[in-house]
């Protein structure tokens, strides 16, 4: 708070006007008080100066035209008049705004506090041994993406002969993961892998966006989201037992709540993938090879060799036209912008060892992906960076079935 003082041969009713015409950038009005008794040596309460200051305004407001013979002083005084009503609904709106996000923060901190000590009571899960630190000249680390995952869907896509193109269900979710851990410490071993940042690109639920989803779906969003957040959470720490591992991921529009029938956007600070969010991050707190890293914009960002990466969900036309627009939003250089949502692989270089990339789902092809003509087969993607290079290679994952 600003600090107030007397000035030199300033009358106590100048300075009373002086110190409650700032009132607004104070505070409150026992906080006006408190300055303006500790300058005159009262033990006023703050209706002394509250009535006093309004007296003073109804005097102004009432003579005006007498203290002022100018016209042009007048027009002067009500200018000041205006720009302090203008600030003052200014400051107003920004308590507002910053009560408002306060609210947000403490409920949204609370919710994770609450899924976080129930979990701590009800789920634990053993750390494995620390693996040795990465060499310091380490010129080389794995990229695994992943996403749209879909958790609790049930279905079967067939083909014009009656052949299954695509089946899904928490079980294949589950057989395609173990099989994606497999494919992924065949890598790990092959490229003598120290470090892996395991990205994690959103809609790991199906949620419920259209009532058609009922008649597919196994478990309800909260369910769905409490049983994916247990096996992700005991998937990344078997992982972790042959690399380390840095962990991010973004939230989906799958799993945001759609409450009463709102649009998309309307309850985006109730995503469900806190659950997920919360779960990994507590249960694998203590794993010596496991690092959870939750950037502040919701988006993933990391720094790789030298290279930057920025992941989001992808909802977006031109994934190229993006990793420009993010550069500029946040004045920083965007190397590689990663994204799912479309549920296929695609590439578009930008520049010299910049790209815009799309990983395929694990869930693959479904009845909505076949009505835009916009299938691919399920799957991930893990590239690997090398020092001074970029990308170095890609290694596309496919799934038996």
């Amino acid at each position: 708070m600003r600090e107030y003082k007397r000035f030199e041969g300033e009358t106590e009713e100048e300075l009373i006007y002086r110190v409650c015409s700032d009132k607004e950038a104070i505070g409150t009005w026992n906080d006006v008080a408190d300055i303006l008794n500790n300058l005159l040596g009262y033990k006023y309460t703050e209706s002394r100066y509250r009535k006093q200051w309004q007296g003073f305004q109804r005097l102004l407001s009432a003579n005006q035209a007498k203290f002022v013979s100018d016209e042009k002083q007048l027009d002067e005084i009500r200018r000041e008049r205006w720009e302090k009503e203008e600030l003052l609904k200014q400051i107003q709106t920004e308590k507002l705004e910053y009560n408002r996000w306060l609210r947000e923060l403490g409920r949204d901190k609370m919710i994770a506090d609450k899924i976080a000590n129930a979990v701590r009571e009800n789920f634990v899960v053993e750390a494995p041994l620390p693996l040795p630190e990465a060499a310091p000249s380490a010129d080389k680390v794995g990229v695994l993406m992943f996403g749209d995952e879909h958790y609790g869907t049930i279905f079967e896509i067939k083909g014009l002969m009656g052949e299954v193109i695509n089946s899904y269900s928490p079980e294949i979710f589950e057989k395609r993961m173990w099989e994606l851990y497999e494919q992924t410490l065949e890598i790990v071993r092959k490229e003598n892998l120290q470090k892996l940042y395991v990205f994690s690109m959103g809609d790991f639920s199906d949620g419920i966006l259209r009532v058609k989803q009922l008649f597919r779906l196994r478990y309800g969003l909260i369910e769905g989201s409490t049983r994916y957040a247990k096996f992700i959470t005991v998937w990344l720490n078997e992982l972790s037992k042959s690399v380390k591992i840095e962990f991010q991921t973004v939230s989906g529009n799958h799993t945001e709540p759609r409450y009463l029938g709102q649009p998309k956007g309307t309850f985006d600070n109730d995503n469900a993938d806190i659950i997920v969010r919360t779960m990994v991050s507590v249960c694998l707190e203590d794993n010596p090879n496991f690092t959870y890293v939750e950037n502040p914009t919701g988006m993933i960002y990391s720094e790789i060799l030298g290279y930057t990466f920025v992941g989001i969900h992808g909802e977006t036309k031109s994934m190229a036209s993006e990793l420009e627009n993010l550069s500029g939003i946040y004045g920083k250089r965007i190397d590689y912008l990663i994204g799912g949502h479309l549920h296929h692989e695609t590439s578009e270089v930008v520049g010299i060892n910049r790209e815009a990339i799309r990983v395929p789902s694990i869930m693959g092809i479904d009845n909505y992906a076949l009505s835009l003509n916009k299938v691919a087969h399920a799957g991930a993607l893990l590239i690997i960076i090398q020092k001074d290079y970029g990308i170095k290679c890609k290694y596309p994952i496919k799934f038996s079935e």
